[in-house]
This record gives structure tokens, C-alpha cells and sequence, in this order.
């Protein structure tokens, strides 16, 4: 006998999708940068020529691994993990002080007090505590066997393996303490520490310092003029700029941005005493002011793009950076490295800028007034949540014209693959280097030495004025290797989205709570 669905059912067949918070755009964003640092650490260690600016070879002829699609500017920035992990520090900045300022700007100082405090003392366990264990559990893989962790063609691999447990751990806990100290000198990227256990967390003691330094201007002019505050922060960030120190200066951007949304809201809403001294005039639809916005933001995304995209290896050959190439601060302009740190530092503001003022595609129902349009950035608080409808205003409808409400260039970050990522971004951080050293090798090693093999074969071959035969060697072995990139990739992306949502399941998610609970437990009353 079929069974028949309770009301309660029937009810939540209909009810209304649980509203995103106002930056749900930015977990989406910390998502795919998370999936793009993956794409970078794997596809390069199998196509490394990546790394190379599109059209850089010499001006005696472009080489056929300069000339590929994948190098253009702006698609580069879709496996360019090194620009990335700026946008990783911007939106961290903006993150860290959007809940603090807001408060700030309600006049709340004792609630944005505490929600400083509350911050401070939850970053260092949010941070180091799913580290300890991700660390950990390669420790154990490393006892496990010496072929768990296996080297790339690079020479990079796993930790080295110790003779005892007792030996193995306190290496790992002599490594793990160096790296949690927040006393440690960071200067800039001129002394990184990668940890052994996993080489790519040198970017966590940077997010530690970044944090406090976030904090600390918030709570030197927490009761400031707002202007005051902007003005020292923009200072701030141009002035560690100067100095070769990037890393902060994004945080002090991320910092500032975040003030800059709540003083000048994106979609431009006003305070309610206004809203009832507008006129009708003003309030007419002004299709062509958000058509202006589309254009401007647009623009900024794309110029943001194709800053992101500077090139590692010859950006001072590659159409559209060479000019680029010469116009750094003084500090930047020892190598190409310190090129690309800054323009893709740039180009990672750029981003969240046009971002946070990206106006939605068409306009509100309530009078089609680009005035009214939800703001994403200002306090929940003061708003009814995004997707609270009664129950006679049919969900389907709601969603969708929720979904043209929302501002253009966000929606790919509000997808539910996208959030999704959002929510396992640092568990996809942590492991996928554990991965790739342990999973990815065992595809990557035979095809690239067998691609090797290859190629000594086809150059014995043209020594003898065989070039035909070399060819067909060439394009034999070359079309077995990119089949094994395949199955690595297949295999290898499976294995850390598994990985990765078990460790956000497990250890992630528990630590947050753990990390609350302790908050709560030694705040006074």
C-alpha cells in the first residue's frame, strides 16, 4: 500500500529555501579559490609549461606550449592558485570585520566589544586546531609504509619517516609548534615556512597575522570617526604595499572594503527616515543608472581577471603585461615573482569590489526601483531575511525572483555547488596536498617517466634521420600521458572530495563548535 505524506510533509514540500547569509557570495568565493589551489598544485606538476605567459617565448618564434588556449589572460585565472590565495587574504579581511563594524556603525560599542574579543579568542583555535589533526593523520600515513608518500617530479613530497613512533613524533611536534607560534617572525614572503607534514600551510601563519592585524585597527579606532578609520587603514595598505609586505596590505583591503560597503551600501539603500522624505520623481525607475552599474562593475571584473592572470614565468614577454612589467614599486621590481605577487594582489581587490557593487539583474518587484533592491551588506538585523515570504506567495515564484534580485556577478559564487565548496574549503586546503602525494603520484610518476623515455627514444631516432618515426613516438607517448592525466585527475578529485567532506564532517565542523563552546565556557557573565 502506498503510504500517504503527513501534512508536515506536504508543508515542507513548499516551505521557503533557507535564506543565504549577506556574504554567502564570499563562502562561494573562499570555495572555488580552495578548488582553483587544487587545479594549480595538480595541473602544474603534470603540465608545468602552464606557468609560462602566453606568447612569451622570444620574438624568434612562439613556441607550441606558449600558444595554448588555457595561457590567455583571464582564463589563467581559473587555475592560478597563487592569485588565489590573495583573494584567500582580501576576503578574510573583510570577513573578520564586517560583524564588528557593523555593530560599530549602530552605535553598539559594548556588542562590538565583544564580538572583537569573541573573534580574537576563537581565531588561533579555528585555525590550528584542524590543523593539528590533518597533520597528525599524515603522520600516520607516513608510519604506515614508506611508499604512502611518494615524491613528484618536482622532488616534493611527503615528511621524512623516522625510524620509531617516539622519533616521528617529535618531529612532527617540534614542526607543529614552529608553525602555531604566533611570536614567530613573518617577514612578508622573504622567510616562509612550509611544515613537512604539509608543505602548503605556509599560508596560515600569514592568515594568523593578518587576522591580528585586522583586529588591532579595529579596536584602536573602534570609537574613532569612521572617516578616520578608513583614511588610517587605506594608509595602512598602501604603505605595507611599499614596503613589499602584500599579505597584510590585502587584510588592511578586505578591512577597508568592508567598512566602505557599509558606508556606501552596494544597491545604494537609504536610511528608512529617508525613504519617506523621497519624492516621486526620485523614485522613479532609472533603468540606465543600473545599466551604468552593470558596465562599471563589469569592467572591474574583467580588469580584475586579467590582473589575476600575470603569468609566473615570462610576464615581461606575454601580451598585455609588458608594460605592466614596468610599472611596480621600486620593491617589486628584483624578479618576476615579486611582479606577479603584485599585480595579482591588485587584481584580487579589483575583484571583491566589483563583487560587493555588483547590482542585480533586473529590478525589484516593489516598484522597480534600484533604491530598494536588498542590500546584501547591510546588517541582517535591520531587514527581514532574504526569503521570508508568507506562506500564500507561491515558494517556486519567490525563489526565482530572489534569484534575479540578487546581484549579478555573485550568482556563480551563490550556486549550490559553489556554497558547497564554501563549506568544505578548509578541509579542501588542508588535504589536498595529502592527495595529490599519495593518490595523484601513483599516476603522475609512470607517465612522466615514461614520457622521458619517450623522448630519448625520439631523439635517438632523429640522430639517425629517422624524424618521422621520432614524431609518431612523440605523439604516441604524448596521448598516453594526457590519457593518464585524465584517470589521475578522475581518480585524484574523487578521492579529495571524499577526503575533504569526511574531514569537514568530522573534524572541521566538531572543531567550530569545540572552538564556541570553549568561548562561551571562559567568557565572564
Amino acid at each position: 500500500m502506498r503510504p500517504v505524506p503527513s501534512r508536515a510533509a506536504s508543508s515542507n514540500r513548499t516551505a521557503a529555501p533557507r535564506p543565504l547569509s549577506p556574504t554567502a557570495y564570499l563562502d562561494g568565493v573562499r570555495g572555488v579559490a580552495a578548488l582553483i589551489v587544487y587545479v594549480f598544485h595538480w595541473g602544474y606538476l603534470w603540465f608545468p609549461f602552464l606557468r609560462r605567459g602566453w606568447h612569451s617565448s622570444s620574438a624568434s618564434g612562439v613556441s607550441e606550449t606558449d600558444d595554448l588556449f588555457l595561457q590567455l589572460p583571464v582564463v589563467r585565472a581559473l587555475h592560478s592558485g597563487r592569485a588565489s590565495v590573495t583573494v584567500f587574504f582580501v576576503v578574510s579581511g573583510y570577513v573578520l570585520a564586517v560583524k564588528t563594524l557593523a555593530r560599530i556603525h549602530q552605535g553598539q560599542s559594548d556588542r562590538a566589544l565583544d564580538s572583537l574579543a569573541g573573534s580574537l579568542f576563537r581565531r588561533p583555535f579555528r585555525l590550528y586546531l584542524p590543523i593539528v589533526v590533518a597533520t597528525f593523520i599524515n603522520l600516520v600515513l607516513v608510519r604506515c609504509g614508506a611508499g604512502v608518500f611518494q615524491k613528484d617530479p618536482t622532488g616534493s613530497g611527503g615528511p621524512p619517516r623516522g625510524k620509531t613512533w617516539r622519533e616521528q613524533l617529535r618531529h612532527w611536534s617540534a614542526h607543529t609548534v614552529h608553525l602555531v607560534n604566533p611570536f614567530r617572525n613573518i617577514n612578508g614572503r622573504a622567510n616562509l615556512y612550509s611544515p613537512p607534514y604539509n608543505g602548503h600551510l605556509w599560508t596560515i601563519p600569514i592568515e594568523f597575522k593578518g587576522s591580528l592585524l585586522v583586529f588591532v585597527l579595529l579596536l584602536a579606532f573602534i570609537k574613532a570617526r569612521r572617516w578616520l578609520h578608513m583614511g588610517v587603514t587605506l594608509g595602512f595598505a598602501c604603505w605595507l604595499a611599499q614596503l613589499g609586505d602584500l599579505d597584510m596590505a590585502l587584510f588592511c583591503s578586505g578591512l577597508f572594503l568592508a567598512e566602505l560597503s557599509i558606508i556606501w551600501p552596494p544597491a545604494g539603500k537609504k536610511n528608512s527616515q529617508d525613504e519617506h522624505t523621497t519624492t516621486t520623481l526620485s523614485r522613479r525607475p532609472r533603468r540606465s543608472l543600473r545599466v551604468g552599474k552593470h558596465l562599471v562593475t563589469s569592467s572591474l571584473l574583467l580588469i580584475a581577471l586579467h590582473l589575476l592572470s600575470y603569468p609566473e614565468n615570462g610576464g615581461r614577454k606575454s601580451p598585455g603585461f609588458r608594460r605592466l612589467s614596468l610599472s611596480v614599486p621600486a620593491f617589486y621590481k628584483g624578479g618576476e615573482e615579486l611582479i606577479q605577487w603584485f599585480w595579482i594582489s591588485i587584481g584580487s581587490v579589483l575583484l571583491i569590489l566589483a563583487l560587493i557593487y555588483s547590482p542585480p539583474l533586473s529590478s525589484p518587484v516593489g516598484g522597480d526601483n534600484p533604491f530598494d533592491a536588498y542590500t546584501p551588506h547591510q546588517p541582517t538585523t535591520l531587514m527581514e531575511p532574504l526569503g521570508a515570504v508568507s506562506g500564500s506567495i507561491d515558494t517556486g515564484k519567490s525563489e526565482k525572483r530572489q534569484r534575479q534580485q540578487e546581484p549579478l556577478l555573485q550568482r556563480p559564487f551563490t550556486t549550490d555547488f559553489a556554497q558547497y565548496l564554501g563549506r568544505i574549503s578548509y578541509a579542501l586546503y588542508l588535504a589536498h596536498g595529502t592527495v595529490i602525494h599519495t593518490i595523484g603520484t601513483r599516476f603522475l610518476n609512470p607517465a612522466w617517466k615514461a614520457w622521458l623515455a619517450a623522448e630519448g627514444r625520439a631523439l635517438g631516432l632523429r640522430d639517425t634521420g629517422f624524424n618521422d618515426a621520432a614524431d609518431a613516438v612523440l605523439y604516441r607517448s604524448w596521448s598516453m600521458y594526457v590519457y593518464s592525466a585524465f584517470l589521475g585527475t578522475l581518480m585524484s578529485t574523487f578521492v579529495l572530495f571524499w577526503a575533504a567532506d569526511v574531514f569537514c564532517r568530522a573534524v572541521d565542523v566538531p572543531m567550530v563548535k569545540l572552538t564556541r563552546t570553549l568561548g562561551n565556557w571562559a567568557w565572564r557573565k
